[in-house]
């Protein structure tokens, strides 16, 4: 296994920062995405795929870790831009097996919007879904439908002004079987990285119109097969609210109920929910 960490550039001319662990060029391979934090300052989330036989490609999306570009400038279409350089780089230096690893909710949004639009991603396995035109995963989201077009305004305008995002979060009033494992691992991340939840109102505008826009790719369905995580104590995702993406969902799809897991099960069990995906994307050459 050869660990590289190599820098693309875009059509634009932005370089896009990919950590690459490369068992076998003829191999399947991974491809993940993360946002906010330094991917390769935590391989441990996604190395475990090329101990389990394919090679993994965690791209650092635009504006974050060591990529280029502004934070704020992320937008849905910039994240598949993203993702779709990546593609592009895979089959023309390894092979078009390809599948999508999408964790951490914003992660899994992501890549379920990039397999609603490439059609070379074999399978996908999501850790985070979302309906077009419903936000009723989020806190007050009602209020959010009428004030969106203020939100999207002042974004324009004030482009560099932040929303504290930690309040959505419930860390404080969690109550789960391990609830301090997930409390500690937010501590660690906020240690290191003080501005985590400090987002970014164009990014935070952006996203809701991921959802509500006429236009959004969102409202396509997916164009490969779907394995998607339920945990059973998700602080962002009710059950109900995944349970109706999944059976909006077309065949084949496969829901995975994890139980007594939290929203960072992802990141705290990852041997075992990558075992679960590679499973998948075993099943869907």
């Amino acid at each position: 296994m050869e660990n590289k960490k190599i820098m693309l550039t875009k059509e634009n001319g932005q370089k896009l920062f990919v950590d690459i662990y490369e068992v076998n060029k003829s191999y399947p391979n991974v491809l993940t995405t993360q946002f906010n934090i330094n991917i390769d300052d935590y391989p441990q989330y996604y190395k475990p795929f090329a101990e389990l036989g394919f090679n993994i490609f965690a791209v650092q999306l635009t504006g974050s870790g060591k990529s280029g570009g502004k934070r704020n400038h992320l937008t849905p279409e910039i994240a598949y831009d993203d993702i779709k350089t990546v593609i592009d780089y895979i089959v023309k230096n390894y092979n078009d097996a390809i599948h999508m690893y999408g964790v951490n909710g914003n992660g899994g949004i992501y890549g379920q919007y990039a397999v609603s639009i490439d059609d070379r991603i074999r399978s996908c396995a999501l850790y985070g879904v979302g309906l077009h035109k419903d936000l009723s995963y989020i806190p007050n989201h009602k209020q959010l439908y009428v004030i969106y077009p203020i939100i999207k305004m002042l974004a324009k305008f004030f482009p560099g002004l932040k929303v504290n995002s930690k309040k959505q979060a419930n860390l404080d009033i969690l109550e789960f079987p391990n609830v301090e494992k997930e409390k500690e691992l937010y501590k660690n991340i906020e240690e290191k990285y003080i501005d985590f939840w400090n987002i970014p109102l164009i990014w935070y505008s952006s996203f809701i119109g991921l959802f509500l826009e006429d236009d959004s790719k969102l409202k396509n369905k997916p164009k490969c097969p779907i394995l998607m995580f339920v945990p059973e104590y998700d602080r962002f995702f009710s059950q109900e609210y995944l349970n109706k993406v999944y059976e909006w969902f077309d065949e084949p799809k496969k829901k995975v109920d994890l139980e007594g897991a939290c929203h960072s099960f992802w990141a705290l069990n990852s041997e075992e929910v990558c075992k679960i995906a590679a499973e998948w994307f075993e099943e869907n050459p």
